[in-house]
């Protein structure tokens, strides 16, 4: 179980860092786009009206007062050409409208320069005077409160807020040190409204400010100088990048996983392409949804953009069904799904700690990496039967088993594992209607397997496992008639190829482990030197082992050495036992037998 855990959190990782990876690398092919094609802002199809109502009470004095003007006037600066009405409200013990609502803007910095004050904190007074002013306006109103303290009176502030709101004008509020944030989010309505900020970083408080009250795009916050229609192919191209990058690193990680070439041309074309429409559909859709959020709530922005992630992840997924066997494309689209709303998460996250270019980076590789993850884990955990591809002792891979044949042998191009040394195809393993098929290409034949079936291909083993047992090909007179069970002698035989004397695990009363495989022992069970290595035998049959009565007592079983060497068995309560070819070692949970140089277990 524990070799089984560590192949599936190796496949998970695998997945994960290479599809982080191609997010990344992908990203920054984005970024040479977004820059290559941005454009400086001018006027928004809808023009807005906005009120600075500044704090400038006596707890503003000094370098505050001068870092909140500074910021103000640059804010201003920045919707020079916008066609936005802007007034300048102070506010401390009294009121002073600075500047009234207009859309000339020439005067504005002067403006802010000129407020003082020096006394109290009347925000009440502020709000009402600022909503004043954007009752002269028709355009939407929007206040944007710079504080750094508690109001005079607390009731009589939310009273003034209620009273904006009611005429749909947006409060957001820039809270430094000595405000109640938590207040000012049941002034705003809307506590993501309320941006806390610390002395020295007021510019950046006002540029956040200013994305939530003009609104930002899917995956940057600088208004361009296009249009809708200009956006929309601009940011789908974007996020078609990146599905694109994606898509083909996830491709890559697969075949490294299963030490296949790692991109052949097919692939290339195929993933390449689907991860570009994919990344453009959901591109589209995103920003869709987006031309109806500019006058929302942060909250509802953010839970658009997780929309928009998740629409690319789930096609993603679906695409990538296509070259991750038997990947069904349902689960492969509620992979990338849920991948999407986990990376939207983490990009919105370092949106909040980062600049928009270095969170696009970091929040692509996040996004990349969930997706991933999520698929290799959904592929992993809904699967009903796998083989475990064994290089060696300390390395194995698993594939999931479906009505998709997985071949194994040497031809690269053909196969889903590669075996050095063996056919060009030797086996294709298929599961349909809860049974496991082996088809032993060379040979022309096609048999049934169970759960813990093992053989040797090439330079690698491989066990067949399933999450329940599947109906053996012995109860099903159909298939054991249409079917031909491997021939040959012992030493011919394929590693784990099954003996027709064997039962099914269901009903076998005991089970040998050995070599990380279960094999049922029930009565006449017989095992041949494909079963247990190493052993020699002068059965006809080459049967090293047979599971037998007692004389004198039926119900009791034991196994019974047909071999050429004697056994070494130690007992449950440590006691050892010789056991000399022709003798019987009883079968009891807990016992360990060596075979020489293998050791099995009775469970």
């Amino acid at each position: 179980m524990s070799i089984e855990l560590t192949a599936v959190q190796r496949k998970i990782l695998s997945f994960a860092l290479f599809g982080a990876a191609g997010c990344f690398v992908a990203a920054l092919v984005g970024e040479l786009w977004l820059s290559a094609t941005w454009r400086a802002p001018i006027v928004q199809k809808q023009p807005l009206a906005v009120c600075l109502l500044l704090d400038c009470s006596g707890s503003m004095s000094g370098p505050k007062l001068a870092e909140m003007k500074a910021a103000a006037s640059s804010f201003v600066q920045r919707r020079q050409g916008s066609g936005d009405e802007i007034a300048i409200v102070g506010f401390g013990s009294q009121v002073h409208l600075a500047a009234p609502l207009s859309t000339q803007h020439a005067g504005l910095q002067t403006a802010i320069n000129s407020l003082t004050d020096g006394g109290g904190t009347n925000m009440a007074a502020g709000l009402r005077a600022a909503l004043a002013q954007l009752q002269t306006s028709e355009r939407p109103g929007n206040v944007l409160l710079f504080t750094d303290g508690q109001p005079n009176s607390q009731p009589d502030a939310l009273q003034a807020a209620g009273e904006c709101r009611a005429q749909a004008v947006k409060i957001v509020a820039v809270a430094t040190e000595g405000a109640d944030t938590s207040y000012l989010g049941t002034v705003t309505d809307d506590p993501t409204l309320v941006i806390a900020v610390k002395v020295g970083n007021f510019e950046q408080a006002f540029q956040q400010a200013e994305k939530k009250i003009f609104g930002r795009q899917l995956a940057e916050s600088t208004p361009t100088r296009a249009g809708f229609g200009y956006a929309l192919v601009r940011m789908g191209i974007w996020t078609a990048l990146l599905a694109a990058g994606l898509a083909l690193a996830l491709i890559i990680g697969q075949n490294h996983y299963l030490r296949r070439t790692l991109l052949d041309k097919r692939q290339a074309i195929i993933g390449g392409f689907s991860g570009l429409a994919a990344g453009l559909l959901a591109g589209a859709i995103g920003q869709l949804v987006f031309a109806g959020t500019t006058d929302a709530s942060s909250a509802v922005v953010e839970i658009v953009r997780i929309f928009g992630w998740t629409v690319l992840g789930a096609l993603v997924g679906v695409g990538l069904a296509m070259f991750v066997p038997n990947l069904k494309p349902l689960r492969g689209m509620a992979g990338g799904a849920v991948g999407g709303i986990a990376g939207a998460i983490g990009f919105f996250i370092v949106g909040l700690l980062l600049g928009d270019v270095v969170a696009r980076l970091l929040g692509a590789a996040i996004v990349g990496f969930c997706i991933g993850a999520m698929i290799a884990l959904i592929e992993a955990v809904f699967r009903e039967a796998w083989l475990e591809i064994h290089y060696g002792p300390k390395e194995m891979r698993t594939v999931a088993l479906g009505r998709t044949p997985i071949a194994i042998g040497s031809n690269a191009e053909s196969c889903t594992v590669f075996a050095s040394g063996a056919a060009n195809v030797a086996l294709r393993y298929t599961l349909q209607d809860g049974h496991i098929s082996c088809e032993d290409v060379p040979a022309e034949r096609t048999f049934d397997v169970e759960p813990g079936d093992r053989r040797t291909v090439g330079n690698l083993d491989v066990v067949v496992c399933a999450a329940r047992p599947t109906l053996s090909a012995a109860s099903r007179p159909e298939i054991a008639r249409q079917t031909s069970p491997p021939s040959g002698s012992p030493g011919e035989q394929e590693v784990g190829a099954a003996t027709p004397m064997q039962s099914d695990v269901s009903d076998a009363p005991f089970q040998l482990r050995i070599r990380g495989r279960r094999i049922p022992l029930a009565l006449g069970s017989r095992l041949t030197a494909s079963d247990v290595a190493g052993l020699e035998t002068t059965e006809p049959d080459g049967a090293v082992a047979e599971v037998a009565a007692h004389p004198q007592n039926p119900d009791m079983l034991g196994l019974r050495n047909l071999s050429t060497r004697p056994w070494s068995a130690t007992m449950a309560n440590g006691k050892q036992k010789q056991v000399e070819p022709g003798k019987n070692v009883r079968l009891a949970t807990g016992i360990t037998i060596e075979f020489g140089v293998l050791k099995g277990r009775i469970e």
